[in-house]
C-alpha cells in the first residue's frame, strides 16, 4: 500500500499503529503526524488507554 500510495498522483492518507516497522514502511511519506487515539476493543472498559497512531500523507 505504501508503494502504491507513493507512486500515485492522488492524495492518499493512511493510518496505522506507531511502531518502528510502520515508521520504516512509511518513511517516504510527504507528511507524518503522530496521534493519540482511544481504542474501544477491550473486555475491561476501565483499562482502555490512548495508543499512539501514525497518520501519513502521500
Amino acid at each position: 500500500l505504501a508503494l502504491l500510495a507513493e507512486q500515485s498522483e492522488a492524495k492518499v492518507l493512511i493510518s496505522n499503529h506507531d511502531t518502528k516497522f510502520s515508521r520504516e514502511l512509511y518513511k517516504n511519506a510527504k507528511k507524518t503526524t503522530e496521534l493519540l487515539v482511544t481504542r474501544f476493543i477491550s473486555a475491561d472498559g476501565d483499562k482502555r488507554k490512548p495508543v499512539k497512531e501514525l497518520l501519513v500523507e502521500y
